[in-house]
């Protein structure tokens, strides 16, 4: 047997094996199937030439090169339907045009004017073409170039889907490797020259069989290792079979040749892992983009909804709590006590409601964007005075102390910021201490550091589990424990505060030794210089 009858061969096993292996994979497949047809007739193509090449007669040789002229003829015609199916061309009259001069010159093939006889040339039998072989080389070049234009078409169009023109890139390669090396087939027909055509067509059956459709989309990557494996394990192979060494050398050199064929498997296995995780990396990535952008959208909705609802919803609340306030004022007469002593439950309650939805404004201001701070220069000193005497009355009645310890006595501190929003914030610390302070005190303390003022809110309260003190200033968050204290909180008393301290470029920070233990907040702001 010589090499060019095993290479044959190879075609022969190649083209069934994985032509049958990616059709059983999706039978439903056009593309599959376009590509099995074209597979079926390479490897008859394999066969028959394996058969002409290792014929012991050339009768039996011409049988061979008549079923090789026949499958030869459907090749191009085959591959151009799957060029078709692959770029989604509907040319059904094309198609069948191809097909049907496909026949008449497969008909033509079993002729004398395409071939007289099977002489012998390279030290096997080869076909002796008659007058208008030429006419088959012809049909054979102008459908493969057709196809090969097709593809280079496609590639070209197809610019914004980049996945899509891998697959054409790999296909196109992979048919100018094989048609190209497949037509030198033709040369001696033609030309004295020896036909090299089988190494190439065996290298285009196994990475356009494995490159396209089964593994699909790859890069010039991948066919470079493809190829340079093919072609390595090839020369090993070729250099294998011409057994004109001592037993010693053809051990050695089939023991280089198994090394050679394992590394080149492992090679274009790890090429093929590295592809299909940067794949897989790279849909992850488009998925979680994706996932990303509809958060954006529903956390924008949301925050739309919020702002909506909340401005209806406080219109009402502010007319309770004006119209109670009358009631008590005795604008529409006098009340009886027990009545006032209701009216007095409704406009605290409403007042506390519109706090809350005020709070709720303010987030939603703050995530879109449209918080507005109208910043002056002011004393903090007496800012903080003016909110504690506010809250004193509330801190007695829940039976606490109010310290307020002011370092020095004449401290003056000018900051530049949003006098009521800061004011809010002091409001939201004292207001958090006395409703988580059972008894005890609270203390305020007002210092200079570093340039900076220094504001401290401490409780002799519930505490807070160091493990917590983070999580505090989320929104929507409150201490595990917190609902058994107090359960009307809604956890973004704190969150506003931070926003709202960040804004002025200050910090605001909570400490705690833990349950049971006190809490104290703390705030610096830069001093107006």
């Amino acid at each position: 047997m010589n090499i060019f009858g095993i290479t044959s061969l190879m075609i022969f096993f190649a083209g069934i094996g994985f032509g049958l292996f990616l059709y059983s994979s999706d039978r439903t497949s056009k593309l599959n199937k376009s590509w099995f047809i074209v597979s079926i007739f390479t490897a008859l193509w394999g066969l028959s030439l394996f058969g002409v090449t290792s014929a012991d007669t050339a009768n039996i040789a011409m049988k061979w090169q008549c079923l090789l002229d026949v499958s030869a003829t459907f090749i191009p015609v085959t591959y151009f339907y799957f060029v078709c199916q692959l770029l989604k061309i509907k040319r059904k009259a094309c198609n069948r045009c191809i097909l049907i001069l496909g026949i008449v010159i497969a008909i033509f093939s079993l002729t004398p004017y395409h071939k007289t006889e099977i002489t012998t040339r390279y030290g096997f039998f080869w076909v002796d073409p008659g007058e208008y072989y030429f006419l088959f080389s012809f049909f054979f070049g102008i459908v493969t170039l057709t196809s090969l234009f097709l593809l280079i078409q496609g590639y070209f169009k197809n610019r914004k889907e980049p996945l899509f023109r891998a697959q054409i890139r790999n296909t196109l390669i992979a048919g100018i490797i094989g048609f190209g090396g497949g037509i030198t087939n033709f040369f001696p027909q033609h030309i004295d020259i020896y036909p090299y055509g089988n190494y190439f067509i065996l290298l285009y059956v196994f990475f356009m069989s494995y490159g396209v459709l089964k593994y699909k989309l790859l890069n010039t990557k991948i066919i470079s290792a493809q190829l340079l494996a093919g072609a390595i394990v090839l020369i090993f192979l070729f250099d294998l079979l011409r057994f004109n060494y001592n037993l010693y050398d053809w051990i050695v050199k089939f023991i280089l040749f198994i090394l050679v064929l394992l590394f080149s498997v492992f090679l274009i296995r790890s090429v093929f892992k590295e592809i299909e995780q940067r794949e897989h990396i790279k849909n992850l990535a488009k998925d979680l983009q994706e996932a990303n952008e509809k958060l954006k959208e529903l956390d924008q909705m949301k925050s739309e909804f919020m702002s909506l609802a909340t401005h209806q919803i406080r219109a009402p609340l502010t007319a309770i709590r004006g119209y109670s306030s009358m009631l008590l004022e005795g604008d529409f007469g006098a009340l009886p006590a027990k009545a006032a002593d209701s009216i007095e439950v409704i406009t605290k309650s409403s007042q506390n409601l519109i706090d809350i939805v005020n709070d709720f404004l303010n987030i939603s201001r703050i995530e879109q964007g449209r918080m507005v701070y109208e910043k002056s220069v002011f004393d903090l000193v007496k800012l903080v005075k003016e909110v504690a005497d506010e809250l004193r009355p509330n801190i007695k009645d829940a039976g606490l102390d109010l310290k307020i310890n002011i370092i020095p006595n004449n401290l003056f501190m000018e900051v530049n910021g949003d006098r009521n929003k800061l004011r809010q914030v002091f409001s939201n610390l004292l207001d958090n201490a006395t409703k988580y302070t059972l008894k005890g005190s609270i203390e305020i303390s007002i210092t200079e550091e570093n340039s900076k003022a220094k504001i401290e809110v401490k409780d002799t309260g519930v505490g807070i589990d160091p493990a917590e003190t983070e999580k505090l200033f989320g929104k929507f968050n409150r201490a595990k424990d917190a609902n058994k204290t107090n359960v009307i909180g809604t956890g973004i008393g704190l969150y506003l505060a931070k926003k709202i301290v960040e804004a002025h470029d200050g910090r605001i920070q909570v400490f705690s030794e833990g349950l049971d233990h006190g809490t104290t907040f703390t705030i610096e702001l830069p001093l107006e210089k």
